[in-house]
């Protein structure tokens, strides 16, 4: 499921004496241990949607504990509301009013777009001239200028046009080669564009499935911030589940997770 699955919690439904089962209904409800509610709500999620026996038919947990919910640290508050609405929409139980958006997200957008943007904004002009030569020589003079053009503007949003071709292609080649000039506040520019398109062109998807090893070696603020991005769009949108054929299945490395430490956006 969604958020509870970068936890790793739970790989399979646990089978549960009906006295364990009992003890963690309770807990749900108990006022005393905050400790002990939250964790017995994320095995009561978890199990539900892996079919196990501590199935939630009860829509009173949610209801009365919504505010509760609400108070808890931003990636725990997104992880369980995530979690509410998967059960709502597969129906596994009715709860009296869908789960606001607001609730499943991490971070809203204009946090998001505010770290996003002095990263784009800090290309350098030798960074400007690189990315500019990328694509179609004859169209260096018109990506240079759309790039000044773009970074000038107080939000760095592309018109509709701009998004299409200059300078977009230019940066959209460079965001593909980490390490080269300009790859940082171009991979910058290219997440802005996806939170706010809901990535309609998958650009992001494709890149974090290809690139997360090198975003996994950026400075910790940009790591943060570009995760927090990439985690927008895996809240907001329940299609949105990168393919990861690029690392190996055998090795060690195959746990790619979208990364919940500390951000500049808390």
């Amino acid at each position: 499921m969604r958020n509870f699955a970068d936890t790793a919690l739970l790989s399979a439904p646990l089978d549960l004496p009906s006295d364990l089962v009992d003890a963690i209904w309770s807990a749900v409800f108990d006022r005393a241990n905050d400790d002990a509610f939250v964790l017995a709500t994320v095995l009561l999620l978890q199990n539900s949607l892996m079919g196990g026996q501590c199935a939630v038919r009860d829509p009173s947990m949610v209801q009365s504990n919504f505010d509760r919910y609400r108070m808890l640290p931003p990636p725990m508050r997104s992880a369980i509301f995530n979690g509410i609405a998967v059960l709502h929409t597969l129906e596994f139980v009715e709860f009296a009013n869908s789960i606001p958006m607001i609730e499943t997200l991490t971070s809203a957008l204009t946090e998001i777009e505010d770290a996003l943007i002095p990263i784009a904004r800090a290309m350098t002009s030798d960074e400007i001239d690189e990315i500019a030569k990328c694509g179609d020589p004859k169209d260096q003079p018109q990506h240079k200028q759309a790039l000044i053009t773009l970074l000038e503007t107080p939000r760095i949003n592309y018109s509709e046009t701009d998004r299409h071709w200059f300078p977009a292609e230019a940066i959209e080649i460079v965001s593909h080669v980490p390490n080269s000039q300009g790859y940082v506040p171009a991979t910058a520019i290219v997440l802005l564009d996806a939170i706010r398109h809901g990535d309609d062109r998958e650009h992001v998807s494709f890149r974090f499935a290809s690139q997360w090893k090198e975003y996994e070696v950026l400075p910790k603020n940009v790591r943060a911030t570009f995760h927090a991005a990439i985690r927008y769009l895996y809240e907001t949108d329940r299609n949105w589940a990168p393919s990861f054929d690029t690392y190996n299945q055998s090795g060690g490395d195959r746990d790619v997770a979208i990364d919940w430490s500390p951000s500049p956006l808390q």
